[in-house]
């Protein structure tokens, strides 16, 4: 889930809510082994189960699309396997 809409929200800050039943600081840890650098180690974000994602340049969809679907992967894949279920 996206935290905040694109028409209220900064360009280059997209803040993303991970479910409750799996860990934000997790996720962020894998995806920085996948050689992705995300926001998520501080307090805050932590507190909230949050992640960010902080694009300070102009990218082309194509160019970040790995980044989207190894989120969309790993979030899958944790959900799972803990037995959650995911919207259609």
């Amino acid at each position: 889930e996206i935290l905040v809409p694109d028409s209220e929200s900064s360009p280059a800050v997209t803040t993303v809510v991970v479910p409750l039943d799996v860990s934000s600081d997790e996720i962020g840890a894998e995806l920085t082994e996948a050689g992705f650098s995300v926001s998520y180690q501080s307090a805050y974000l932590r507190d909230r189960n949050w992640i960010q994602i902080c694009l300070m340049a102009n990218y082309r969809r194509d160019a970040i699309a790995p980044l989207a679907a190894s989120l969309v992967s790993l979030l899958s894949r944790s959900i799972s396997g803990r037995g959650g279920h995911r919207a259609s």
